[in-house]
């Protein structure tokens, strides 16, 4: 038979885990409202290259109208046939280096309009330290690029217009 004193132990600890579990609630909702509010292109990809969870921004940007359409799609679907085989490395090398920064890649959108993005990477690990996939985070640079090579033919026009 409990004693009060294991009694009032299993109330503490009762009321602990409800605190915790309101606290780990709370942490959650605002990793999700973040995730979900973020402008940038978020998508997380099993150790196969599946898309497993994205942003609205991805949806956006990817021309998709909600999650269950990319959901279970692989990563390597939505990168241009020209760049694949990059994409391919890249992956390889993010889960060997942790990370990756920076990589230009030509994407696809759900109707197959070519655009590129600038993307970057880390590996997400289990509690244990294991691999269980990536989340990549990226944003369209085709007009920003366009703008530069724009920028760059001027430059090179007053430049031969400068020698004459």
């Amino acid at each position: 038979m409990p004693t009060d004193l294991d009694l009032i132990k299993t109330c503490k600890n009762v009321v602990s885990a409800g605190s915790e579990a309101k606290l780990v609630d709370t942490y959650y909702s605002r990793l999700k409202a973040v995730f979900d509010s973020s402008t940038m292109v978020v998508v997380v990809i099993d150790l196969e290259g599946d898309i497993v969870e994205c942003n609205q921004a991805a949806l956006d940007t990817l021309g998709y109208s909600s999650k269950e359409e990319l959901l279970d799609k692989n990563v390597f679907e939505l990168v241009a046939e020209k760049d694949r085989l990059k994409a391919m490395v890249k992956l390889e090398e993010t889960l060997r280096l942790g990370i990756l920064k920076n990589i230009e890649l030509a994407l696809l959108t759900r109707d197959g309009r070519e655009f590129l993005a600038k993307l970057s990477g880390s590996v997400v690990k289990d509690s244990s330290g294991g691999a269980t996939g990536l989340v990549i985070t990226g944003e369209d640079i085709t007009e920003s690029k366009r703008m530069e090579e724009e920028i760059k033919t001027k430059a090179l026009l007053l430049d031969t217009a400068s020698d004459s």
